[in-house]
């Protein structure tokens, strides 16, 4: 078999191979035909059994791993573009983070953040340009940093906050949408 036969064949290989594993984490039905991602569904009882979690309201400190971590009352975006979105409203919780430990945490809303409602998980919203202040990046021995992070969420039911720690350790704090302040 010619070398070139063979790499076109391996190709093809590993091409199939690709999509394959691509089209497992699509979507599913729910009976009522609506779509979900099935990344976000979670086993609320597996993950409260494996996580040290402590529950806050809105605008309470938590202390998670050696960080002191308070979540005050989210806010609409009031964006245009932002309101196209695919679950309801567009929204930005404001938190403030100390570092009460020894060594730096790098902080990225991408990991550390989700809001819960039900069996569903929102994460962590990007938007560049939208808004400012997105919390991310390094907290340093001593250090406090306030700042932001966006969730495209539904506009109705009870929320659940959660910032996931460096360990078992999570803390969440509870809202519901009267919790959510208009947009200014």
């Amino acid at each position: 078999m010619s070398k070139k036969k063979w790499l076109i064949e391996a190709s093809t290989c590993f091409l199939v191979l690709g999509l394959a594993a691509c089209s497992s984490g699509e979507s599913e039905k729910k009976s009522d035909d609506k779509e979900l991602n099935v990344d976000a569904k979670f086993d609320k009882e597996k993950t409260d059994k494996f996580y040290n979690t402590v529950t806050k309201k809105l605008g309470e400190t938590a202390n998670v791993d050696d960080l002191a971590i308070t979540v005050d009352s989210p806010q609409v975006v009031p964006d245009d573009e932002l309101s196209k979105n695919k679950n309801g409203q567009f929204i930005k919780m404001n938190i403030t983070i100390e570092n009460k430990g020894k060594k730096n945490h790098k902080i990225s809303e991408l990991l550390h953040f989700n809001i819960q409602k039900g069996d569903t998980q929102y994460f962590a919203t990007v938007v560049s340009g939208a808004t400012e202040n997105h919390l991310n990046g390094n907290i340093s021995p001593g250090e406090k940093q306030s700042g932001i992070a966006t969730f495209d969420i539904s506009k109705e039911g009870d929320f659940k906050f959660e910032f996931s720690g460096f360990s078992k350790d999570h803390g969440i704090w509870t809202f519901t949408q009267e919790d959510i302040q208009p947009a200014q």
